[in-house]
């Protein structure tokens, strides 16, 4: 059950983040007594594993979505990375950055802040091949801005401002990928945490 647990437990509550704090209290206990005497096969296993993620990557979304002031989730793919590990240094870079974040709040589709943030992460390496597509609305191209056409900038600037937003990058340097959902951050963040007294 142990194994399980780790598991799900990465591929849920690993993949968040609301200001990249992480609480002495962060615990996720997983019970099983024995007490009725069934004994899995691998089949019931798969379920469970499936189940167990499911239930657990729920519950890991409505932490976002109930994090200090949040107003949004974002879903933040990052593929095209050499290894999961770097992927996630990008992620983590992206959700991690209050001018993405704030941005996001405002309902701004300001990709150069996502773009500078993943660039940041990847110091001292080019990415010619990057691309970046925030609602569906390709951005960037082969490292680059493209053109957007107004259709497009009108959907994108309407969508991000949406409870649910999507960002997907491939930094077109492998085949390794990740994904991380983070909150968006406001007003309401800094008034919570100022205010707040032990």
């Amino acid at each position: 059950m142990q194994a399980l647990l780790k598991e799900a437990v990465n591929h849920s509550f690993n993949r968040i983040t609301v200001d990249g704090e992480m609480s002495t209290n962060d615990t996720v206990l997983f019970l099983a007594s024995g007490a009725s005497g069934i004994r899995p096969d691998s089949a019931d296993m798969d379920g469970l594993r499936a189940a167990l993620e499911a239930v657990l990557k729920r519950v890991a979304l409505m932490m976002v979505a109930d994090g200090e002031g949040a107003t949004k989730i974002m879903r933040l793919r990052v593929a095209g990375a050499e290894t999961e590990a770097s992927a996630m240094a990008v992620a983590r870079a992206i959700a991690g950055s209050p001018l993405v974040k704030t941005a996001m709040h405002g309902g701004d589709p300001n990709w150069g802040r996502i773009i500078s943030s993943a660039g940041a992460a990847m110091a001292g390496r080019s990415l010619p091949k990057a691309s970046l597509r925030l609602c569906g609305v390709t951005v960037v191209e082969n490292g680059a801005g493209c053109a957007v056409s107004d259709a497009d900038r009108a959907r994108m600037t309407a969508d991000v401002k949406l409870p649910e937003v999507d960002i997907e990058m491939d930094l077109g340097l492998g085949t390794s990928f990740t994904e991380l959902y983070f909150a968006d951050m406001g007003h309401e963040y800094i008034t919570v945490n100022a205010e707040y007294h032990s």
